[in-house]
């Protein structure tokens, strides 16, 4: 089951159903904040931080800042786990995850990451 539609600030949600047997009561969000600009991000960060408080919930980005706050960061590379831990664990002791934040942040070349 995948209902798409628009949030009030033009966002797009897909929720998707796991293909398990165990019936999954947690909100997966695909790409949360694509294509929103800066006003409307944070009125949809908002948003989400309060659906998602005290559940568990997966949350599929390249926005490193919309995880930032998130328990668990799991990073991929090549459809495999190459870095997990929280963000500030990720930021001192990773180098994919801390290269990427970097690169958003402008502090790297796109040519650096190898």
């Amino acid at each position: 089951m995948t209902p798409t539609g628009s949030g009030t600030c033009g966002a797009h949600w897909r929720w998707q159903k796991p293909s398990s047997s165990t019936t999954l009561n947690a909100p997966i969000l695909d790409e949360p904040m694509a294509g929103l600009d800066v006003e409307s991000e944070a009125k949809v960060q908002e948003a989400l931080d309060r659906l998602m408080a005290g559940k568990t919930s997966l949350v599929i980005t390249h926005d490193l800042h919309a995880v930032a706050g998130a328990d668990l960061i799991v990073v991929l590379e090549g459809g495999r786990i190459v870095e997990h831990g929280s963000h500030e664990n990720l930021m001192s002791h990773s180098r994919h995850y801390r290269q990427l934040h970097d690169l958003k942040l402008g502090r790297y070349d796109a040519g650096e990451l190898s």
